[in-house]
């Protein structure tokens, strides 16, 4: 059982800058950490260094935290954020387009014949939930996010101030983490 009280006191102390605070709360939740990870990276090198990404990140962004969301839901966005980086990634070096049936077939190639049934649970859970954007929200999450696309190129492909377009990132991002989690 996590304990509430006693991580808000050691997310408080990690702000301050201790760094053996953050040392328990990573330990703590260094379990959910890997298994988040290991679900979507199979390989087990880069699942390690998908780990310490995400490990980097959080000491990098403890600050941010805002307690607008748990701290466990808060580190699973950033686990799950870092997997999406991993997966761009690859798709940078194999330098083509690729759509979300694209991404999820790299997927499914990686995953063994008992993981496959989990992995099209997977897609049509995040195909729902991509359906049920707005448009233009789900138009960026698409170009940010499978089409690797910057703000600035957003922006113009959408004529849309880059401002809204980062608004319309985040809240299409929060919408995806609550039903997603």
């Amino acid at each position: 059982m996590i304990d509430m009280d006693n991580d808000l006191k050691l997310v408080e102390q990690a702000k301050e800058g201790s760094n053996s605070a953050f040392n328990k709360l990573f330990n703590k939740y260094n379990r959910l950490i890997s298994h988040v990870v290991k679900s979507l990276v199979k390989d087990d090198y880069d699942a390690e260094e998908t780990i310490c990404t995400v490990m980097i990140k959080l000491y990098k962004n403890i600050k941010k935290y805002t307690y607008e969301i748990s701290f466990e839901a808060w580190i699973k966005t950033i686990a799950i954020n870092c997997c999406i980086d991993y997966f761009r990634k690859i798709k940078n070096r194999q330098s083509k387009t690729e759509s979300l049936t694209g991404l999820d077939n790299l997927l499914v190639d990686e995953l063994s014949e008992d993981n496959r049934l989990a992995n099209e649970n997977l897609h049509e859970k995040i195909s729902n939930a991509l359906e049920s954007l707005p448009k233009r929200k789900k138009r960026v999450v698409e170009l940010y996010f499978f089409e690797n696309k910057s703000y600035n190129e957003i922006a113009r492909l959408l004529s849309t101030p880059e401002g809204t377009i980062k608004s319309d990132l985040s809240r299409a991002k929060q919408k995806l983490k609550k039903i997603l989690t």
